[in-house]
């Protein structure tokens, strides 16, 4: 508790023992320290031990000194009470599902606490609803967060809903939306789902409705396509699909300049660049925690720093080109199989030398640093002339 209390830990107690260690330093002084601890080569070794085995590993007057760093003295340590805060309160968040009975009561449960970066996040699911939501700013006033809230799941009453109003054959698929208070995509993607035949409600719905007399199709459309565009000014080819049926196909053909020109890429809307600067995050913390806890002989590419953060790698794969910073990022910290080769060769080679061998051949590291199929016919000249490098290099 006093490591969080003092902000050298977090609220799962993973703690930043480089910083114990230099205000501890810093607060005893070298030449104290050096006294007190004159055998060894790193007076501070001992606070390594500090969360784990602290029964076994540090003595009483490594005990006195903790006290005295955290309280100023062991008797304000003894007689300090501290509690421990829990982010976003210790009871139950509000529902936000506007379908539920239960809706603004507190008894939406938090189901999980996740540290992303410097912030911390929460996801709330109600047990009445199954809607579950994210919060990623502790500061932030609820009335704010309610007008735009991160929804992950809206769970089963909201699926219970829409599939009975889908069986109202007099409802088109705006006006769903509209009852459910959702985006008609989100309707879309079920409908797409499910498999749902939506063919027969179209001529109730005024976006599926032919151009009247007083217009040709062409005007029409390209009004129709302006007035979605004041309605939702970043749209895109998807969007339009949805919102008014035939226009795309039919501007695609005759004038696609226009219609290219006011339309944005689907991975270019608002939405697309806060995924991307959350996963960003995430796949930091995963590349910190694969230095800290990972087998250092792998390569770190994108596929492990993808695992590591829970974020698929198929979704990375296919918005990458549209997210510069996450790309920078890997081109950092990701190691090529070229340099991966070379470095675990090398690592190899120099454990043979110092243990008295002679030659350095293929057979010391096919077990080691397996490489099979397309990528060991790419790389065998290299693999080759690498062996022979060494050899005359180091033995």
């Amino acid at each position: 508790m006093f490591l969080q209390e003092l902000g050298y830990a977090n609220f799962h107690g993973i703690c930043d023992r480089d910083a114990v260690k230099r205000d501890f330093h810093k607060y005893f002084g070298e030449e104290l320290l050096k006294d007190l601890f004159h055998f060894a080569e790193d007076p501070l070794y001992w606070l390594r031990y500090l969360q784990e085995s602290i029964g076994f590993n540090l003595k009483p007057i490594h005990h006195v000194l903790l006290m005295e760093f955290f309280s100023g003295s062991a008797c304000t340590f003894l007689e300090a009470d501290l509690k421990t805060e829990i982010p976003y309160g210790s009871e139950n968040g509000p529902c936000i599902n506007k379908l539920c009975r239960q809706y603004l009561q507190h008894t939406a449960k938090r189901v999980r606490l996740r540290t992303m970066g410097d912030g911390i996040w929460a996801w709330f699911e109600c047990p009445y609803c199954g809607l579950r939501y994210r919060r990623s700013d502790m500061a932030q006033d609820f009335k704010d967060y309610l007008a735009h809230p991160s929804i992950t799941d809206r769970g089963y009453l909201y699926r219970e809903k829409l599939h009975q109003h889908l069986t109202e054959t007099n409802l088109s698929q705006r006006a769903i939306a509209h009852k459910l208070g959702v985006s008609e995509s989100s309707v879309a993607k079920y409908v797409k789902d499910h498999d749902i035949d939506m063919s027969g409600r179209y001529k109730a719905s005024y976006y599926f409705r032919e151009p009247g007399n007083e217009e040709d199709r062409d005007t029409y459309y390209r009004r129709r396509v302006l007035e979605e565009l004041e309605r939702l000014p970043v749209m895109s080819c998807k969007d339009l699909k949805e919102c008014v049926p035939g226009a795309y196909e039919w501007l695609m053909r005759k004038d696609p300049e226009w219609i290219h020109a006011r339309l944005s890429h689907e991975f270019d809307k608002p939405r697309w660049d806060e995924w991307g600067k959350a996963a960003l995050i995430e796949l930091k913390a995963a590349y910190q925690k694969i230095r800290d806890q990972g087998d250092p002989r792998k390569r770190i590419n994108i596929s492990w720093l993808a695992r590591t953060a829970g974020i698929k790698r198929d979704d990375i794969y296919g918005r990458l080109p549209y997210l510069p910073e996450m790309q920078k990022f890997f081109d950092e910290v990701c190691e090529t199989q070229e340099a991966w080769i070379r470095r675990r060769y090398t690592e190899i080679a120099m454990e043979k030398k110092a243990a008295g061998g002679k030659e350095f051949t293929y057979e010391d590291v096919k077990r080691k640093v397996q490489i099979r199929g397309k990528s060991l016919e790419k790389n065998k000249a290299m693999i080759n002339g690498l062996i022979e490098e060494l050899n005359g290099s180091l033995f």
